[in-house]
Order: C-alpha cells, then structure tokens, then sequence
C-alpha cells in the first residue's frame, strides 16, 4: 500500500478512493445489521459487564498502543487522506465518519471485537473483515493480522487476578475461519452467524 500524489491510497494494485469506501460501507450494512456497535469503548465495556478496573485498563492501555503502532494504522487506514493525524485518542477514531476501526458485540454477546471492514480488491465482505483483538471476561485475544505486507502477531493478554488453564484457547487457534461463511472465529469456535 503507498500513499499516491492526487490524494489516493493504492492497496495492491487496486487505488482506493473515498468513493468507493463510501460505496463499500453500503454494500455492507447488511453484515453489520446484526451486530451491536459502540460509539466509546467505555460503553462497550459496561454493555459487556467487564466491570474490573485493571482489566479495564489492560484494554484502553491496549487501543492507546493500537492508535500508536504504524502496523495497525495502515492496516486499517488510519492515516490520511482517511484520517488526520491530529486524531490520537482511540474513542475519536470511532467516532470519526472515515475510520475503519470500530468495536461490535456480535449477536452471541460473547465477547467485544475490536476491529473493522476494510476495502479489499474482492467482493466478498469476509475478505475485508479484520479483526484485531477480541475482549473476553478474562482475557484479551490479540490476533494475527497481515496485510499489504504489515504483519501483527498474535498474543494472549490475562486481566489481573485471571491466569490460563490447561484448555484455555489460544491466541495463535483464533486465526481460523468459518467452512460456511468465511468469517474469522471467535475463541468459542462457534460462528457467530452460522450457528
């Protein structure tokens, strides 16, 4: 992906323009009809009933070092012409009308996603779902992401007080996908669509 001189962004070789992430955003609302999105991470945090205070900062400390990481930022676009750099603070992105980033609890309400759709050259909508981090009770899921050869690795993240078992699922198990519809699994391994 590199940034072009008239204002676009071209991701493989396909250019991207604010038309047609318009166009895209459309097509798509179907997808995300079923889901509940959230406007702050607060609020998702208490619609979610995470309601520990060092898990609480284990996550905002996590999106504030999302906002900051530059893998993360290209891989969802956020950097101009999508974004200005003077937004920093990860509850202004969500709220900003060219982010890709958002955060959703999926019909389940098994866990919060952090995460978006980006466009991509295909047009099927699984292909442009990235998921970057998915909150559970005791955990925070960091996973896998590789994009226009930016690659993110995969990590388990325990909240204070909560240590892994013996079958507790692992950060590298949440790179699968659904057979049916192509959408990435949630640690459960019960698609939230399917099932």
């Amino acid at each position: 992906m590199t940034d072009e001189a008239d204002g676009g962004v071209q991701f493989e070789s396909v250019p991207v323009t604010q038309e047609m992430v318009r166009a895209w955003e459309v097509a798509n609302r179907g997808r995300w009809a079923r889901r509940r999105p959230f406007r702050a991470l607060d609020e998702a945090l208490d619609v979610y009933g995470l309601l520990s205070l060092a898990a609480r900062e284990v996550v905002r400390g996590w999106a504030s070092a999302f906002m900051a990481d530059a893998a993360y930022r290209r891989i969802f676009y956020v950097m101009p012409p999508f974004v200005p750099e003077s937004v920093r603070e990860f509850d202004h992105l969500l709220g900003f009308p060219g982010a890709f980033v958002r955060v959703w609890m999926p019909p389940s309400a098994g866990y919060l996603a952090i995460g978006g759709q980006v466009p991509t050259a295909s047009d099927d909508p699984a292909d442009g779902e990235r998921i970057a981090a998915q909150v559970y009770k005791t955990r925070l899921e960091v996973l896998a992401l590789a994009m226009a050869g930016v690659r993110v690795e995969a990590d388990t993240i325990w909240f204070p007080g909560e240590r892994p078992h013996l079958r507790a699922p692992t950060a590298r198990k949440l790179n699968a996908t659904c057979p049916t519809c192509g959408t990435v699994l949630p640690a459960t391994g019960i698609c939230d669509y399917c099932a």
